[in-house]
């Protein structure tokens, strides 16, 4: 779905560089594969965040237990700051 998108629409680090035609469908063939691997650990996340709420619920009186969910969290931004980085990595300015 990406490829229907206009050029003018996608926010990327040297845009210019990265979508000139030559280099186009490279580019945003990893940019899919990068954003579908952000889905899934976004998709990871929301799971493992219901699953707390739902086991919580499941008591007579209701606790979220905040260790592991910040446990979570953490580990959730520090994939998502990594997934960042490797994502301005790859779309670096290359005349650099």
């Amino acid at each position: 779905m990406l490829r229907r998108v206009p050029v003018s629409l996608i926010n990327l680090p040297n845009k210019d560089y990265w979508l000139a035609p030559e280099r186009k469908q490279e580019s945003l063939r990893s940019l899919e594969r990068d954003l579908e691997w952000m889905g899934v650990l976004t998709v990871g996340f929301l799971t493992l965040v219901m699953h707390f709420a739902i086991r919580a619920n499941l008591v007579p009186q209701p606790k979220l237990e905040n260790g592991p969910f910040l446990v979570l969290l953490g580990a959730f931004l520090i994939a998502a700051f990594g997934w960042l980085a490797r994502l301005y990595r790859r779309f670096r300015d290359p005349r650099k």
